[in-house]
């Protein structure tokens, strides 16, 4: 879900003007008061249009690294999931083999 949420930020940006993007990222923001001088500045067209591209890329850039960061840890609980099966079913295996082991045994017996 938070991958999806901040990936909309990336899309919406080429659709958005500079100064939405910028301050729907802000809004965004898990600490707000971060943003909170930068967003007055956006709010007032204080910042020169050099300014806003530079910190359009920056915004983009770091939206994107976190999506990366979001995406490693679900393949890293994807896979952590798969060695789990693996071990569940590896015990199966040795359970099973031991039912065998104990049925082998008493027919053997009759």
């Amino acid at each position: 879900m938070e991958y999806n949420y901040l990936r909309a930020f990336y899309l919406i940006g080429d659709m958005m003007t500079k100064q939405d993007y910028l301050l729907a990222v802000i809004d965004a923001m898990p600490d707000r008061e971060m943003g909170r001088g930068i967003k007055a500045m956006i709010e007032n067209n204080q910042l020169e249009d050099h300014t806003t591209d530079v910190l359009v890329v920056i915004f983009k850039r770091a939206v994107d690294r976190i999506t990366d960061v979001i995406k490693k840890h679900h393949i890293m609980e994807a896979i952590q999931a798969i060695e789990n099966l693996n071990t569940q079913k590896q015990a199966q295996a040795q359970q099973d083999q031991a039912d065998l082991q104990r049925l082998d045994g008493l027919l053997n017996a009759f």
